[in-house]
């Protein structure tokens, strides 16, 4: 049996998965900040809403800040195999960001840093997806090994 072995990848796609765990990282920082300034709020309002529901902010910000750590553990994965020529890990990317896109076009804003947040991280996504989607990317994703 002859096993052929995808040749390395070019510049572009090496960039781009730097930037996809730049990403990554970019993420479960930004759970953090959003369990924390989410939580508060958010545990008042159900507070008020639910009463019978009540969680304390500790709660919600455990959940919250979790929430975006599991997501950005979970892509983990998909980056190491999009880094390995898997086509899959790369269209899976692609999905994600069409679904983040979808979601922050629906969201809510309380302030300039979630604007600011949400910027970052459609910025870092689009240009990823972009050096992996075009050019020599493109070409590496499509070759045969």
């Amino acid at each position: 049996m002859h096993d052929t072995v995808k040749p390395l990848p070019p510049e572009n796609v090496a960039h781009a998965v730097r930037i996809l765990w730049l990403w990554l990282l970019f993420l479960a920082f930004s759970g953090v900040y959003e369990g924390w300034a989410s939580a508060p709020p958010l545990a008042a309002q159900l507070a008020q809403v639910m009463p019978e529901f009540a969680v304390s902010e500790r709660t919600l910000f455990y959940a919250i800040t979790g929430g975006y750590i599991f997501v950005a553990a979970t892509m983990i994965g998909v980056v190491i195999k999009t880094a390995r020529g898997k086509n899959w890990g790369r269209i899976t990317l692609a999905l994600s960001f069409l679904l983040d896109l979808a979601i922050s076009g629906v969201s809510s804003y309380d302030g300039i840093v979630d604007y600011i947040i949400t910027a970052v991280d459609i910025a870092l996504q689009a240009y990823a997806l972009w050096l992996l989607f075009t050019g020599p990317g493109r070409a590496w994703f499509h070759q045969k090994g």
